[in-house]
């Protein structure tokens, strides 16, 4: 990744819902004047789709850029009208997207209702339907109102204070693990007589690479975005494992893979608090891995989280 030269404020939940503007982000591995660890850089990457949204709209305000094609492309670090542009600015899009489908796992209908109101400003800021992006006259500085990003960054603390430990807003942005996953998907996927059927399995490459990209991007998108997509390609790989089961040149071998990417992903998103024993079972037998993912699809989570529509 192209390290942008705009700041990025990280938050963090503070008693009585203050939101503490923290230090200053320049990129992937860049903290403050510089350069810091993995691990540094990791514990910075934005939990919830709220945050990582806030922190690009807040970068395009105060970007200083003169058009909101320079303001993207400088936060970006990719050229307006490249494909790499695109995918990124899509992928904002989609951030917005799940904020709004998080915002119903919040337990207020008040709550909900209040926060909904406020959705329409931050699309408008990501997409600027009516703004000339190469124009002068478009001042990124304007895009947003400061009232409605401050709202955005209550709406991130308060997922981090009620859904913290969820998909919506993971305890971990250790990756690492999530990671080692993917490849050992890649090696597996690359060869030709694990998966006969050739449209599956380049369908499967490409989620996983996409998978790898976002984890590749933390910094910019967060890691409730990770988990999401990680979700989708769990449930890809469950109807492959099922359907195409005769094409598969080693069934259990796959599903055992299956649930070592469960594994990982369920230590990102805080469900678990040790992914090596779930992996220690996937490795010997597949009921053994089938009574693991019964465990964690049942770890307590209290019954108003992630359901919504609660008052």
């Amino acid at each position: 990744m192209v390290l942008p030269d705009t700041p990025r404020v990280v938050r963090k939940w503070s008693p009585g819902g203050i939101s503490v503007s923290m230090v200053v982000i320049h990129g992937t591995g860049w903290l403050g004047r510089r350069w810091v660890s993995v691990a540094e850089s990791d514990a910075l990457f934005p939990r919830s789709s709220a945050d990582a949204l806030h922190d690009v709209l807040y970068a395009v305000k105060n970007s200083r850029a003169q058009t909101m094609t320079d303001a993207w492309s400088k936060i970006f670090g990719a050229q307006w009208g490249s494909l790499e542009f695109a995918l990124r600015h899509g992928e904002v899009v989609s951030l917005w997207t799940d904020v709004v489908h998080e915002i119903h796992a919040l337990s207020s209908e008040r709550t909900r209702q209040r926060m909904l109101g406020y959705a329409h400003s931050w699309w408008l800021a990501a997409i600027r339907p009516n703004s000339q992006w190469e124009n002068t006259n478009s001042d990124p500085s304007s895009s947003i109102s400061q009232t409605d990003l401050d709202h955005l960054a209550n709406l991130a603390d308060l997922f981090l204070a009620h859904l913290g430990g969820t998909a919506v807003a993971p305890a971990s942005s250790d990756l690492a693990a999530l990671r080692a996953e993917c490849e050992e998907w890649m090696a597996l996927l690359g060869d030709s007589e694990e998966i006969t059927d050739e449209s599956f399995r380049h369908a499967l490459l490409a989620q996983i690479n996409h998978l790898l990209w976002l984890i590749d991007n933390a910094a910019l998108f967060g890691v409730a975005r990770i988990v999401r997509h990680g979700d989708e390609l769990v449930g890809a790989l469950i109807r492959t494992a099922d359907a195409q089961g005769e094409k598969l040149g080693n069934p259990e071998k796959f599903k055992r893979q299956i649930i070592k990417l469960v594994a990982a992903l369920a230590l990102v998103a805080g469900a678990v608090r040790n992914s090596g024993i779930i992996i220690g079972a996937a490795e010997h037998s597949v009921p053994a891995v089938e009574k693991v993912i019964h465990e964690i699809t049942n770890v307590g989570v209290p019954r108003d989280q992630g359901r919504g529509h609660h008052k």
